[in-house]
């Protein structure tokens, strides 16, 4: 659904997903694993930056510490999920949990098989 991105707060809380201007919502599967992990990812400009991520199989939510630039940042502000306790990691942190999910990423570091 195409939105103006000063409504995308509710769709980020209700974990919907969305699309805005540069500035989006959607779900991922894990790729890396054979797995129904899936996760609800917030981008702003590209899948380099994602903002939050709702980890569905822990039901966490985790946000990029890092900034960027003042269009991200103000992404950042409009997109942030309220009243939920949320795990500040870094972007490349982030970029992996995107990918494989949070279980995985605590399961790779684990076995020392990817260091973050």
């Amino acid at each position: 659904m195409k939105i103006a991105n000063s409504k995308c707060r509710s769709l980020v809380e209700s974990r919907t997903p969305f699309q805005g201007s540069n500035l989006w919502g959607t779900w991922h599967n894990s790729t890396i694993v054979e797995s129904t992990d899936r996760q609800y990812v917030v981008y702003s400009w590209g899948h380099h930056f994602p903002m939050y991520i709702y980890d569905e199989a822990t039901q966490v939510w985790f946000g990029s510490i890092q900034k960027s630039s003042q269009s991200t940042t103000r992404h950042q502000s409009l997109a942030r999920p309220r009243d939920v306790e949320i795990h500040w990691l870094t972007t490349r942190v982030m970029c992996v949990i995107a990918v494989c999910g949070y279980t995985e990423l605590v399961r790779l570091r684990l076995t020392g098989e990817v260091v973050v």
